[in-house]
């Protein structure tokens, strides 16, 4: 029996066709890839039958299509011209020729709905017919991958979102839609959840469209490198008042919110936790960017003041030493709190909805297996 691979979008066309497998090119809109060459056709059918629009191949010719990038266009067989492309990808072989997992059916689309729901922000029914011929397993590594995926063009959204002031929310809401890295782009706006600043009292565009990229080039590593970024981020420093942090004249805001909100959560620290984290980060804070008139905006760099940093020992979570911000979040990332926090987070965001945040200290997870599982995840990284 012949192996069902595909079923284009130009029904009523039963003879005269080819069909063609080949690379995709890196950017949908260019059929050549950077070399200017067209996609290499890894491999040509004819003689296929198509009863309506599902496209049946001789077994002997049936690639084995488990890799990424590849796409099936219909050519007319006299003209060479493109008449269809593939629409839907089925196999109905026991060698699981598409890489499909048992149990689940490659082409539920439902399956896959489901996933770019959760992992990114949805996809068009075409988009889902996509992925279903690319494999459930394959497209999971591809958002857990986002190199393996083309980059988002930035050049086409300047078009729409230029300017001065970036791009802004109507970028950002653009990309969303748009990037086909879509869980590293859910992964931004779960750390922008997570660790929330507001224009209202940055008002420094650059700055605020940094922190997110910020997010977007670390959120899917690992969290100390995350959280001492993020301490060195000119809108969070301003947003929680980290540059008035002085030797002589400690401010405890963001050493509290890093410890409450962005790491180990309520009834985990001591308040003299918090004043010896506070220290720690004295001298933190930016260099003030060139004024907006009549200059335009200019970027906001992170600044270490040697003269306003508290060198003096401190005890914080029952260690001791002369520790600077980087040692504080050493020790942070060490606890379990953290890693219990950061998965309830995590599994609050992308699975199902847990209690109010400041409960949890005295509330259990809604699914603690689940919980303990991420958390083993976290140190076993």
């Amino acid at each position: 029996m012949g192996h069902v691979i595909g079923e284009h979008d130009r029904p009523g066309r039963s003879s005269g066709l080819r069909c063609e497998l080949r690379r995709n090119p890196r950017r949908r809109r260019s059929s050549s890839d950077a070399s200017g060459k067209p996609p290499e056709v890894l491999a040509q059918f004819s003689h296929v039958e198509t009863p309506g629009l599902l496209v049946r191949l001789p077994a002997q010719d049936h690639p084995r299509l488990t890799r990424l990038g590849y796409r099936l266009i219909v050519r007319d067989n006299l003209s060479g011209n493109v008449v269809g492309n593939w629409i839907r990808v089925e196999c109905l072989t026991e060698n699981n020729c598409l890489g499909e997992e048992e149990g689940m059916p490659e082409n539920d689309l439902s399956v896959f709905a489901h996933l770019m729901r959760r992992a990114g922000f949805g996809a068009t029914r075409s988009e889902l017919v996509g992925l279903a011929a690319r494999g459930y397993e394959t497209v999971v590594e591809d958002l857990v991958n986002p190199e393996r995926l083309p980059e988002f063009e930035e050049d086409l959204a300047g078009r729409y979102f230029g300017g001065e002031g970036g791009r802004g929310p109507g970028g950002w809401l653009y990309r969303m839609v748009n990037n086909q890295r879509q869980l590293e782009e859910k992964m931004s706006l779960f750390w922008h959840h997570v660790f929330a600043t507001g224009s209202v009292k940055v008002a420094h565009s650059p700055s605020s469209n940094n922190q997110i990229e910020m997010f977007r080039e670390l959120g899917m590593g690992d969290l100390r490198t995350l959280l001492t970024e993020l301490s060195k981020d000119p809108a969070m420093i301003f947003w929680l008042d980290n540059n008035e942090n002085r030797k002589d004249e400690p401010n405890e805001n963001y050493g509290r919110e890093l410890l409450e909100l962005f790491s180990m959560g309520v009834g985990n620290y001591t308040e003299e936790d918090i004043k010896m984290c506070a220290r720690a980060f004295t001298g933190w804070t930016f260099a003030q960017p060139i004024p907006l008139y009549p200059h335009g905006l200019h970027r906001a760099d992170f600044l270490f003041r040697d003269d306003d940093h508290d060198y003096s020992e401190k005890t914080f979570l029952g260690e001791s030493g002369r520790f600077n911000g980087e040692d504080i979040i050493d020790i942070i990332v060490k606890q379990p709190a953290t890693a219990k926090f950061i998965s309830r987070h995590l599994y609050n965001f992308f699975v199902a909805d847990e209690p109010q945040v400041p409960s949890w200290n005295v509330t259990p997870p809604q699914d603690p297996d689940a919980i303990d599982t991420m958390v083993k995840a976290y140190f076993d990284s």
